[in-house]
C-alpha cells in the first residue's frame, strides 16, 4: 500500500514536472490515464482476491483481464 501511496505522489509529482513545458496537455492525459490504472489495482485487486478467498472461482479470470491490459 506505501508503494501505491508513493507512486501516485510520483506521478503527480512528474506531471507537476512536464506541465512547465509545452506538452502540459500530454502531460495530463499520461497522469489521468496513470491514476485511473492504479486506482483499478488499489481498489478493484484486493476486493476480487477477497472474493476469490470466499470461494468464487469466477474472480481469478476477471484479474487476468485486468492483468492482461486494455
Amino acid at each position: 500500500m506505501l508503494a501505491l501511496a508513493v507512486l501516485m505522489f510520483g506521478v503527480v509529482a512528474l506531471y507537476a514536472y512536464l506541465a512547465d513545458g509545452a506538452q502540459r496537455t500530454l502531460a495530463l492525459g499520461a497522469m489521468a490515464s496513470m491514476l485511473s490504472r492504479l486506482g483499478v489495482f488499489a481498489y478493484a485487486v484486493p476486493a476480487l482476491s477477497r472474493s476469490f478467498l470466499d470461494g468464487n472461482q469466477e474472480c481469478i479470470r476477471i484479474l487476468g483481464r485486468i492483468f492482461a491490459g486494455p
